[in-house]
C-alpha cells in the first residue's frame, strides 16, 4: 500500500517524557504524501535496536556498527550476557558500538543487555555474519529535480552516482534526501530496488528519481470557479 523511506526517532525523551518522531519520503498508493512529525510516550524500559541481523563483517576489514536504545532513563550501559561476539569484535559499554576486525568466518548469535540509569533493562538477541562474500550497490540519480542518496549502514553518499560494497546478507536501506523545491518520486532499476531496502545476495544497480516540485496554477483567473481550469506547472 505504501512505503516510508525515512523514519526518525529523537533518542532522548523531552521534558514531558515524550519521544519525537518524523516521517519523510512517504509514498501511499503510488502518491507522495506530506512529511509528518509528532510525539509518542517513551517506554518505561529501554527498547533496543536496530534489526536483529546486524551488518555483515568481512574478515580482516575494520568493522563498526551501532546499537541504540530509546525510552527508560538514559544514559545506558551495554554488555554481552550470553554467547560471544565474533572473534576480534567488542561492544563498547558506554556507546553500544560494536567494532574491531573480525578474524573468523561464521554466523554468530549473541544476547545483549541494555541497562538504564534507573536499573531498568532489556535483553535482545543479535546476529552478525562474518563472510568473505561481498556485493556492490550502485545508485544513479535521474529526473529534473535535485537530491542525494545515503545508506544505512553507511557507505553510499551520492550526489549524482556512486557505489559501495557491503557484506553478504547485509540489509541496506537507501535513504533519499530531496533538495528544497524537489520531491523524491520513486526507485527503479533491479527488482528489489523498488522499496529502497536491499538484502544483499547479489549486486544491485538502483536509480533514484527526483522531480521538481509541482505547483497548481489557476489558468483563467479566480472569477470562473471552474476547477478544471487548474493546471499543474513546474517553476
Amino acid at each position: 500500500l505504501g512505503t516510508v523511506a525515512q523514519f526518525n526517532f529523537r533518542s532522548l525523551p523531552n521534558a514531558s517524557g515524550q519521544l519525537g518522531f518524523s516521517l519523510s519520503d512517504v509514498v501511499i498508493y503510488g502518491d507522495n504524501a506530506p512529511p509528518d512529525s509528532g510525539d509518542i510516550p517513551a517506554p518505561s524500559n529501554p527498547v533496543i535496536g536496530p534489526f536483529p541481523t546486524l551488518q555483515t563483517a568481512v574478515p580482516g576489514q575494520p568493522y563498526s556498527t551501532g546499537l541504540w536504545a530509546i525510552g527508560g532513563q538514559p544514559p545506558y550501559s551495554w554488555s554481552v550476557v550470553e554467547d560471544p561476539l565474533p572473534p576480534g569484535l567488542s561492544l563498547n559499554a558506554n556507546t553500544g558500538v560494536i567494532s574491531g576486525t573480525a578474524t573468523t568466518t561464521g554466523e554468530y548469535l549473541f544476547r545483549v543487555r541494555c541497562q538504564d540509569s534507573a536499573a531498568g533493562e532489556t535483553h535482545r538477541w543479535f546476529t552478525i555474519n562474518v563472510s568473505t562474500q561481498t556485493f556492490e550497490v550502485s545508485v544513479d540519480l535521474e529526473g529534473d529535480g535535485a537530491g542525494s542518496v545515503t545508506s544505512s549502514p553507511t557507505g553510499l553518499d551520492c550526489g549524482s552516482s556512486c557505489a559501495a560494497t557491503f557484506g553478504e546478507h547485509t540489509v541496506v536501506y537507501l535513504l533519499t534526501n530531496p533538495e528544497a523545491g524537489s520531491v523524491f518520486s520513486g526507485w527503479s532499476g533491479d527488482d528489489d530496488c523498488s522499496d529502497g531496502i536491499l538484502d544483499l545476495v547479489q549486486d544491485f544497480d538502483c536509480t533514484a528519481t527526483f522531480e521538481r516540485q509541482v505547483y497548481p496554477i489557476f489558468s483563467d483567473g479566480f472569477e470562473s470557479g471552474d476547477m478544471s481550469a487548474w493546471t499543474s506547472s513546474k517553476p
